[in-house]
């Protein structure tokens, strides 16, 4: 593989098992489904925020999974339509996405300060026993999470603690989800900044991957296993 991309494989159970930028060579793990390359510049993993929101265009990929910005999100069940059939790779927008998963995890490529979850209407203490949140690669800090109502929304927001940030981490949400989920994201900013920047501010999510005239071309080779048929 040579070029500006990023290469990523798909394993049995529907999440990314590898995510790499860079490589020149790379053997992709036994139990693979798919694998999909992606070209262009991608400038998401230096950004201060990650993630995505409910109006936000997804790349989808198949597999119930799509390219966001500094991650991919997954919801089970999820296929791309277009005029009443289905379709494969393209844009879909993030709560077209997630309007039908009991089971929504956003992988990201690296570690963070802080997560936030963007649930809509209000949510308070109580409701947090219908939400089951985990982490995989990172752990929640300690206390319950904090609420913070706007705008017909609730920002939920929590501390995260990891042992190597340059690596990636998950963050799953089952039970209350579908149409109360409006965005997950994870910053390398403290909790009182993340929520002035989400509160005052419009956060950019899209993607960006950049790619023009002056770009190096992307070419790359499969080798396919001697069991596999190519």
């Amino acid at each position: 593989m040579s070029g500006p991309a990023r290469l990523a494989s798909i394993g049995l159970d529907g999440r990314i098992t590898t995510n790499r930028t860079g490589a020149s060579r790379l053997t992709l793990p036994p139990a693979t489904r798919a694998f999909v390359l992606m070209s262009g510049e991608d400038s998401s993993g230096s950004q201060e925020i990650a993630g995505w929101l409910d109006t936000t265009r997804l790349a989808y990929l198949g597999q119930s999974l799509a390219r966001c910005r500094g991650g991919f999100l997954r919801a089970e069940g999820t296929s791309r339509t277009r005029g009443g059939r289905r379709a494969g790779c393209g844009w879909m927008e993030a709560s077209d996405m997630i309007s039908r998963s009991a089971l929504i995890e956003t992988q990201f490529d690296t570690g963070a300060d802080t997560v936030a979850v963007i649930l809509n209407g209000t949510v308070r203490d109580d409701d947090l026993a219908t939400l089951a949140i985990s982490y995989e690669g990172a752990e929640a800090g300690e206390g319950n999470p904090r609420l913070v109502p706007f705008d017909g929304k609730t920002l939920m927001v929590q501390r995260v603690r990891m042992d190597d940030r340059r690596k990636p981490f998950s963050v799953s949400l089952a039970g209350l989800v579908g149409d109360r989920i409006d965005g997950v994201i994870a910053a390398r900013l403290p909790e009182d900044t993340l929520v002035s920047r989400l509160l005052n501010s419009a956060v950019q999510l899209d993607l960006e991957a950049l790619s023009d005239e002056k770009s190096s071309p992307v070419t790359a080779t499969w080798t396919p296993p001697e069991d596999v048929e190519a």
